[in-house]
């Protein structure tokens, strides 16, 4: 993915590819604070004005993850002082342990050939109003569709 941004003559397109590492890493690090346990059942949706949005594969976990808030905000913002979060939301998305446990497996290459991955590009790049930033999701998901 980064020979893509270094290569991307599309700003856009490196804008969200750069996103992407982002969360990437971001994954990374939520999941060296959490425990073994609870790993394969968050992931890092996104942040913003203040706002960690988790997903969460159940409800017991969205509870388990209240009760871990305070030490996860304060992990947050010790290690991303410039991007401070004053709360976490949690949503509950139970396709999420599911298509975690098909993607563990083989990384990245797990990624490339499953629907699952282009077709939400897609449907996202339908709700972008920004012309060129679809444009280049739409692109992004035609890749992941090749074996």
């Amino acid at each position: 993915m980064r020979q893509i941004l270094r290569q991307s003559q599309d700003p856009e397109l490196s804008k969200l590819l750069d996103h992407a590492l982002k969360l990437r890493e971001r994954q990374r690090i939520l999941l060296g604070w959490l425990g073994p346990e609870a790993q394969e059942h968050f992931h890092v949706l996104g942040w913003e004005k203040q706002v960690l949005r988790l997903g969460a594969s159940s409800g017991a976990w969205k509870q388990w993850l209240r009760l871990h808030e305070a030490r996860l905000a304060s992990n947050w913002n010790q290690r991303y002082p410039s991007e401070p979060v004053k709360r976490i939301q949690c949503k509950v998305q139970p396709a999420l342990a599911e298509y975690k446990k098909r993607g563990a497996a083989g990384g990245e290459a797990a990624v490339r050939g499953q629907p699952l991955g282009a077709a939400a590009l897609r449907g996202v790049a339908q709700s972008v109003q920004d012309k060129g930033l679809a444009a280049a999701m739409r692109r992004l998901a035609s890749t992941l569709d090749k074996p």
